[in-house]
């Protein structure tokens, strides 16, 4: 299933976002949504998260636990991620990440101890190469 609210003028999810137990994508794109609420947390399906330019400044401490397949960020307000967002970032090869055109200062010392991109095997692939140029 699909949740797609791009383009409203949306400030808040529910809370009752993590009970849609089938939801594989959603499209935040071009609200202004400030925090993503902890209930998000919940969902456990594999899920594509198009949460880029949606106004996001936070985001909850157990993002961590959702499987998301990727997770498009960039033109977002974050200054900082949490550190559960290595969880996704290390559990599996490949995982896309775009941070582009936030706020942030400094990448998270685990995106350089994350396992597939230690001794540089991935380190210079498009994927950080990208993320990196953009801080």
């Amino acid at each position: 299933q699909r949740l797609y609210i791009a383009y409203n003028k949306l400030t808040s999810l529910p809370d009752c976002i993590g009970e849609i137990t089938a939801l594989n994508d959603i499209w935040l794109r071009g609200n202004s949504i400030a925090t993503i609420p902890d209930s998000f947390c919940k969902l456990r399906q594999h899920i594509s998260g198009y949460m880029m330019m949606a106004g996001i400044q936070h985001l909850p401490d157990c993002i961590g636990d959702v499987p998301f397949s990727f997770l498009y960020l960039y033109g977002n307000e974050l200054s900082e991620l949490p550190d559960s967002m290595q969880q996704i970032y290390a559990a599996h090869d490949g995982f896309e990440l775009s941070l582009a055109d936030n706020q942030l200062t400094a990448l998270p010392a685990w995106v350089a101890t994350t396992p597939h991109l230690v001794g540089g095997k991935d380190f210079c692939t498009w994927r950080v190469y990208l993320l990196v140029m953009y801080l």
